[in-house]
C-alpha cells in the first residue's frame, strides 16, 4: 500500500496499490444513490475490483472510505475511467480532483477516455479532459 503524502494539508489520504473492502465500496455506492446494499453481491465485488487496471481510493483520517476512482485498460493504447465516486459529505472538498489526478498520473502512458452524466463536464474539463464532439456513448443493458 502506498499512501500519497499529505503535502497540501488535506484532511484525507490517497491510497494506491490496495483495493478497498467490498462492503465499503457497496456502502459508498449507496451513499451516492447507486443502489442499495442488497443490489450487490459482496462476494462478487472483490473480483470486479481485482479485474481493474488501476484503483486509487481516498480515506478520511480514521481510515474510512470516502471515494475511489477505477480505470480499465490495456496499459498500452487505451484506458477508460470506469467510475469516480466521492461520498456526498466529501464532495467539493478536492477529493475527486485528487483521485482523478493520481489515477491519470498512474495511467499517463495511455489515452484516457470517460463517459459522464450531463452537468459533470465542467469538473472533468477542469481536470484536463475535453468533450470529443464526434464521439457518441452507447450502452446495452445487462442481459439476465
Amino acid at each position: 500500500m502506498t499512501t500519497a503524502p499529505d503535502s497540501r494539508g488535506r484532511p484525507f489520504l490517497l491510497v494506491v496499490g490496495e483495493r478497498p473492502e467490498a462492503a465499503d465500496v457497496i456502502a459508498l455506492y449507496g451513499a451516492v444513490g447507486w443502489g442499495e446494499a442488497d443490489d450487490y453481491d459482496e462476494d462478487s465485488v472483490p473480483s470486479a475490483l481485482a479485474n481493474t487496471l488501476c484503483i486509487v481510493h481516498a480515506t478520511d483520517t480514521e481510515g474510512r472510505l470516502i471515494g475511489f476512482a477505477r480505470l480499465f485498460g490495456d496499459g498500452i493504447f487505451h484506458t477508460s475511467l470506469a467510475e469516480i465516486v466521492v461520498h456526498p459529505n466529501w464532495q467539493r472538498k478536492g477529493v475527486g480532483t485528487a483521485l482523478l489526478a493520481e489515477a491519470c498520473e498512474l495511467c499517463a502512458s495511455t489515452s484516457i477516455f470517460l463517459e459522464t452524466f450531463r452537468g459533470q463536464e465542467p469538473f472533468f474539463e477542469a481536470c484536463g479532459f475535453y468533450v470529443k464532439s464526434h464521439m457518441v456513448v452507447m450502452s446495452r443493458r445487462r442481459q439476465t
